[in-house]
């Protein structure tokens, strides 16, 4: 979490999902699936659980990355890293992503959920809120169209989370730009805008631009 400016109390950090720090209970849920690998056995594919990568030096990492972290520096954290993400569905993020607005999250205070869509950065060129970036940034990748109180997310694989708190949208976007595929990476921003465009665009057509 050190990266990303969070920084929670000592005795909060074992406690908190995906921490940098060691995260003991995220730790037991994966060796108990089977996801979790020792960095320095060169057999960590386990057949009884095929969501794996099947790899045979696990150092180097050559192969199709399937199942595991992507992020490399994760990877040889034995897998649990502030900076890297979790894995989920669309379904799960969306679970999440609710938690964000005012009228249905159950976590998190209302006056709390506002401050997401507050500008912290007046006058510089990337407009962020709390842990998000704004719609309001020239160039952003929600696209043309979307509310410009609203806030994101992006993924290096290749996802994205948009959540409008105006219209009470939630835009979430999965892909795999990494997946097969040597550096450098290929830049899905447009295809990312051009999601958040049509998703709008068949919405209002649907429900009504009001």
């Amino acid at each position: 979490l050190k990266d990303t400016f969070f920084g929670p109390r000592l005795d909060l950090r074992e406690r908190i999902a995906a921490s940098e720090y060691g995260n003991k209970y995220e730790k037991h849920m994966l060796v108990v699936d089977g996801y979790l690998h020792d960095i320095h056995s060169n057999a960590y594919h386990d057949p009884d659980h095929p969501g794996t990568s099947r790899c045979v030096d696990a150092a180097l990492r050559d192969d199709i990355i399937w199942g595991e972290v992507h992020d490399g520096n994760t990877n040889y954290m034995n897998g649990v890293s502030g900076h890297a993400g979790l894995f989920g569905t669309a379904s799960d993020v969306f679970k999440i992503a609710m938690q964000f607005l005012p009228r249905f999250t159950t976590l998190l205070d209302a006056d709390t959920c506002k401050l997401f869509s507050r500008n912290t950065t007046p006058g510089m060129n990337e407009h962020r809120s709390w842990a998000f970036q704004l719609a309001s940034t020239p160039q952003s990748t929600a696209g043309e169209v979307m509310s410009p109180q609203s806030f994101g997310h992006l993924g290096f694989t290749g996802t994205s989370l948009w959540i409008d708190p105006v219209k009470e949208r939630i835009f979430i976007l999965l892909t795999n730009r990494t997946h097969n595929h040597p550096l450098p990476f290929t830049n899905i921003n447009s295809i990312r805008r051009r999601f958040h465009d049509l998703a709008i665009e068949a919405l209002d057509a649907k429900l009504g631009s009001n």
